[in-house]
């Protein structure tokens, strides 16, 4: 099977990964106008662009400029994959009328379904007009951006109910114009997009998180119908930023052929666009372990170690996949103790570990951490000798964790339904405030591992240096590391 691209114009995920073969490479189309494909034309896509592409899975969530005062003018998939192909809205808002329109998602997923060794998949968020300073500010909730997160959430949850672990591959974002637009926006550019890299990495839990952008087209001052006083400013921010944030790319975009209004892309144009966003990508260094998946990997987990479904080779492992679970609660209290529950994916179950990550032969762990520099990490070791197999034969409805009167961890649970772990006393040296979420992983096995995933996340009760509660966190995307 081939691992599917899935390409989205914004995200986020919420799901619990059972064992795959391979990951989906989840690939994320953001931004405004010509991130949609404003003035487009299906009608003009040449052969076979023109017909679905079955082999690239797709999600998107779209509209024109009045979308953002009336999201119900958005168009989108239905909350369901399909193949990648052309968007239809009827009213002839979205593409500025032609009925049937597309961005660089068309061209973008048959590039990058033909030369990586995984099945891929787009998840598409764009909306026109929108600016990145307001609409996609991460720091108002209920912007943009969260509701790409939520978006993203949904297509990977889909992934995981059908049997298949979602990994996100990059970020692909043409966006620009309408910062150009005032001194204001425009002076804050370099500093908001940066800033935006900085949490797209930090919520998906890879600080290599490639981040391929479009500058915005050198002829826009000319336009028609539209005016950008501070294009300059604009376009200078986005040359700093592919110079000073490593893991970019700047896509130039001054020689593609422009409709009649001197700022959006034309068809050709757009295609374009879209294979230059995929070379860009292709062309980043290959490097086993940096979480990005690269020619010739069948996946990239950040990491160098077999028995985590992604051996130290990169090659998918037929071994269990890591589950990112839903966390229930979280309490921290310091020099006391230290209370999570976790539970799967609704209409899901935890796969429970297999013989060669049994605990009760093999042993496992307990870490927890802040994921940026803060309250500090822990980790607790679970020694076979603890761990008693549930139900008969013995480990086939879950394993339980009993520590001695001295183990700090009192308490640990795996069943199919539910995660949980308790540790107790002087040993628990987290210290909040919590700056970042708090991580959990809890591993059964030694050398070939079973792991499941938490990041809490979710609603924050308590977050004071004598006391931590959160409580209903969404899945993680990928399992949390800590800050470096």
């Amino acid at each position: 099977m081939r691992t599917r691209i899935v390409l989205l114009a914004f995200w986020f995920l919420v799901a619990t990964v059972p064992a795959v073969a391979s990951p989906v490479v989840v690939f994320i189309v953001a931004g405004q106008s010509n991130a949609v494909g404003y003035g487009s034309d299906a009608s003009l896509l040449p052969p076979p662009l023109d017909a679905p592409q079955s082999d690239v899975g797709f999600w998107f969530d779209e509209g024109p400029f009045f979308a953002l005062a009336n999201p119900s003018l958005r168009i989108d998939s239905g909350d369901m994959q399909i193949p990648l192909q052309f968007q239809t809205d009827g009213s002839g808002l979205t593409f500025s009328g032609p009925v049937n329109g597309f961005g660089p998602e068309i061209k973008l997923g048959r590039v990058l379904a033909d030369a990586l060794s995984v099945d891929v998949a787009i998840v598409k968020f764009a909306v026109s007009g929108s600016s990145l300073a307001v609409d996609w500010n991460p720091a108002t909730a209920g912007s943009l951006y969260h509701q790409m997160r939520d978006d993203l959430a949904g297509a990977l949850a889909a992934l995981a109910v059908a049997g298949d672990g979602g990994q996100v591959g990059a970020v692909f974002w043409m966006q620009g114009e309408a910062d150009a637009q005032t001194s204001e926006t425009a002076a804050a550019y370099e500093a908001n997009v940066t800033g935006f890299i900085d949490r797209l990495r930090t919520e998906f839990f890879n600080g290599n998180l490639p981040f391929v952008f479009g500058r915005i087209n050198v002829n826009i001052d000319s336009s028609c119908c539209f005016s950008f006083p501070f294009k300059d400013e604009v376009r200078t921010a986005q040359a700093n930023v592919a110079g000073a944030v490593p893991g970019t790319a700047m896509v130039d975009t001054d020689d593609l052929p422009l409709i009649s209004d001197s700022v959006h892309f034309t068809a050709g144009g757009q295609l374009g666009l879209g294979e230059r966003f995929a070379n860009a990508y292709l062309a980043l260094p290959v490097v086993c372990g940096d979480g990005i998946i690269g020619i010739g990997e069948q996946c990239d987990d950040g990491n160098l170690v077999d028995g985590d479904c992604c051996s130290a080779a990169c090659v998918a492992e037929s071994s269990s996949c890591p589950d990112l679970a839903i966390g229930r609660s979280a309490v921290i209290r310091p020099g006391q103790i230290v209370r999570v529950a976790a539970k799967p994916l609704a209409g899901t179950a935890f796969e429970l570990p297999a013989p060669a990550s049994n605990p009760t032969t093999e042993g496992g762990n307990v870490r927890f951490f802040d994921t940026l520099t803060g309250a500090g990490a822990v980790t607790y070791a679970l020694q076979p000798v603890g761990w008693k197999g549930l139900g008969s034969p013995p480990g086939s409805r879950g394993y339980r964790y009993k520590g001695s009167f001295a183990d700090p961890c009192r308490s640990v649970l795996i069943k199919p339904t539910q995660v949980k772990a308790v540790c107790k006393g002087a040993a628990v040296t987290l210290s909040p405030p919590f700056a970042g979420e708090l991580g959990v992983l809890l591993t059964a096995g030694s050398t070939i591992v079973k792991r499941y995933c938490l990041a809490f996340g979710g609603e924050t009760k308590e977050n004071m240096t004598d006391v931590f509660v959160r409580k209903n966190a969404p899945a993680p995307p990928a399992c949390p590391v800590a800050a470096p």
